[in-house]
């Protein structure tokens, strides 16, 4: 009988779950909430348990992107959309996920152009003008914005659009690279009338293969009003 007791007894801890002696933590410590008016907000946060780490995820309403952790820390800038905004931090088997709300005015286009390492990638949008934004003519006639957020190395460069005239837009990326990394794996989110009962959204997911090279992405159209 005790030996019958003993054996049950090794059998309940061996099939107990256990869990990690030192299981990370992630946590976004600005913002923690609220509200805001302007059209960008810092997110910075702290990742612990978890030493060897050095890069995170950040999904911003629903696009996720690569973010940097250097000392545990991390920290970027995003493009805020009107009304409530989720932001969610993953990394290590861990999250930490917040929300807030944002009284900005609304976009028509928004494209959003991440990246798998640290490397120089580009994003060219052209309007029905034929007039291109990107890095070298970052604002356009029509409105059009590129924000490089070239700080983490990672992106994401977001192209904003307030009111977009009817007509066909092209979404190219340039793989400038730095060193000499083979490819590169490109995503591309463009959200149309973000926050309205008219949202659209589409994604490209593209392998770049050469560097200094314009690859061309995909194209969208905005219909008359």
């Amino acid at each position: 009988m005790r030996t019958n007791v003993i054996l049950l007894l090794l059998l309940s801890v061996l099939s107990a779950p256990t869990r990690p002696a030192h299981a990370a933590t992630v946590r976004i410590e600005t913002p923690r909430g609220g509200y805001t008016s302007s059209s960008s907000q810092r997110v910075e946060g702290s990742v612990s348990g978890a030493p060897a780490l050095n890069r995170m995820t950040l999904v911003v309403n629903g696009i996720p992107q690569d973010v940097p952790v250097r000392n545990g820390r991390f920290g970027v800038d995003v493009v805020v959309s009107p009304g409530e905004n989720i932001l969610e931090a993953r990394a290590a088997g861990a999250s930490d996920r917040i929300s807030f709300f944002a009284r900005v005015p609304g976009r028509d286009v928004k494209i959003v152009l991440t990246w798998d390492d640290a490397r120089y990638v580009d994003l060219w949008v052209t309007d029905p003008d034929g007039e291109r934004c990107y890095w070298a003519n970052p604002s356009t006639a029509a409105g059009g914005n590129l924000i490089a957020n070239d700080e983490t190395g990672f992106g994401p460069q977001i192209f904003t659009l307030a009111r977009a005239k009817p007509g066909t837009y092209n979404i190219d990326v340039q793989y400038y690279s730095k060193g000499f990394a083979p490819v590169s794996r490109v995503k591309i989110y463009a959200v149309l009338y973000e926050g309205t009962p008219r949202e659209r959204r589409m994604q490209w997911d593209f392998l770049m293969t050469r560097q200094h090279t314009v690859f061309h992405i995909g194209d969208f159209e905005i219909a008359p009003q």
